[in-house]
């Protein structure tokens, strides 16, 4: 062997990547979360909805009776 690279700046590198992946792993998982959230609040949204045009649908079907 002629010479030895001292491997620790390059493990200085990839701990600092390691740790960018993690960190963008969590906030992935805080995204989908999120949407989830949205998505629950959406579909309450339009149950709502749904509900209320029912109810407006009855209340005119009786008032043109």
């Amino acid at each position: 062997m002629l010479f030895r690279v001292d491997p620790k700046p390059y493990q200085y590198v990839v701990d600092q990547k390691k740790a960018l992946l993690a960190e963008a792993e969590q906030n992935v998982m805080q995204l989908k979360a999120s949407l989830d959230q949205a998505t629950a609040g959406t579909q309450k949204a339009n149950a709502q909805f749904d509900l209320a045009q029912q109810n407006y649908d009855r209340q005119a079907e009786l008032f043109q009776k």
